[in-house]
C-alpha cells in the first residue's frame, strides 16, 4: 500500500450521531477533493480493488449551506469507496468560488476538513476556539435528502460548524439532532486501539496550551510536555489531549 493511501486512511473522519443522552455513533471516513472523480475512482478499484458503495451528485441551497458556498450552483460529486474495512470518499466540485478548488492539471487537489462528530458544539468552542485558537468558518442546520444521501443516514439533521485556522486543513463538528441511540466514544481508548485516529494541531505557545490544557477539565494523555527528537518530524515539543467528547488531538509547536 503506497505512502498516500497509508496517509488518507489513516485520516479518518469520525462521523457520529446525538442523542439526549449524548451517546454516539461513529462511521469512519475520510473526505478527499479531487479533480475528477471517476479518474481517481479508476485509480483505487483498479490498483486496490476498492469497491463502490455510494455516490451522489448535489447542487442547490442545501450543498451550499453545508459547505458555506456562495455560489448556490455549485455541483457537487461524490464517490464513497470501500478500502479493506475503511471509507474513502471522493469528491469533486464544479464553481465552488474558493480559487484553492477551481480546475487545473492536478489529480488531486486538496483535502478541504476533518469531519467529527460531536455532542455539544458550544463545549467543543472551548477546546479549539479558546483553547487552541480556532475561528468558526460557518455553520448551519442541514437536513433532507440530499443530507442523508451525503451521510448515508437516513432521517438525518444536525448542526455542522466549521473551525479554520490560519494554515491547514479545516475542522468541522457534526452536531446530530437526529437520529438518536448512538454510542459514546470510549473513555478507556488507548492510542494502541485499532480504532484511534488524531488531528495534529500546531500552535505557538504550546507551553501556555498546555499549562491552560492541565488546569482544564480535558485529558491530557502523555505524561508531560515532551521535548521530542523525532527523525521525520518538524516539531521539537508536544503532548497529546482529547477534547470534550474524547477525540484524540496531538498538538506541537
Amino acid at each position: 500500500m503506497s505512502r498516500l493511501i497509508k496517509q488518507v486512511l489513516a485520516s479518518i473522519a469520525i462521523f457520529c450521531c446525538f442523542s439526549m443522552q449524548a451517546q454516539i455513533v461513529s462511521v469512519d471516513k475520510v473526505t478527499v477533493t479531487v479533480s475528477d472523480v471517476d479518474a481517481i475512482k479508476s485509480f483505487y478499484t483498479g490498483l486496490f480493488h476498492a469497491k463502490e458503495v455510494a455516490s451522489c451528485t448535489y447542487t442547490g441551497k442545501g450543498i451550499a449551506q453545508l459547505y458555506n458556498l456562495k455560489d448556490t450552483n455549485t455541483i457537487v460529486k461524490t464517490v464513497e469507496l470501500e478500502i479493506g474495512n475503511e471509507v474513502l470518499e471522493l469528491q469533486s466540485f464544479k464553481g465552488k468560488d474558493n480559487p484553492q478548488w477551481q480546475e487545473n492539471d492536478n489529480l488531486f487537489e486538496g483535502i478541504d476538513h476533518t469531519a467529527i462528530g460531536v455532542s455539544n458544539t458550544d463545549e467543543q468552542y472551548k477546546f479549539y476556539r479558546d483553547l487552541l485558537g480556532m475561528t468558526i468558518g460557518g455553520h448551519s442546520e442541514n437536513y433532507g435528502t440530499e443530507q442523508e444521501h451525503l451521510n448515508q443516514v437516513f432521517g438525518a439533521r444536525l448542526w455542522i460548524t466549521g473551525m479554520k485556522a490560519p494554515n491547514g486543513v479545516g475542522v468541522e463538528f457534526l452536531q446530530y439532532a437526529a437520529p438518536p441511540g448512538g454510542r459514546k466514544y470510549p473513555i478507556d481508548s488507548k492510542v494502541t486501539d485499532i480504532w484511534h485516529w488524531s488531528t495534529t494541531l500546531k500552535v505557538d505557545n504550546i507551553e501556555t496550551v498546555y499549562s491552560h490544557c492541565k488546569a482544564s477539565a480535558f485529558t491530557v494523555v502523555s505524561k508531560g510536555l515532551l521535548h521530542c527528537n523525532l527523525k521525520g518530524t518538524s516539531y521539537t515539543k508536544a503532548f497529546m489531549a482529547r477534547d470534550f467528547d474524547g477525540h484524540a488531538v496531538l498538538i506541537t509547536n
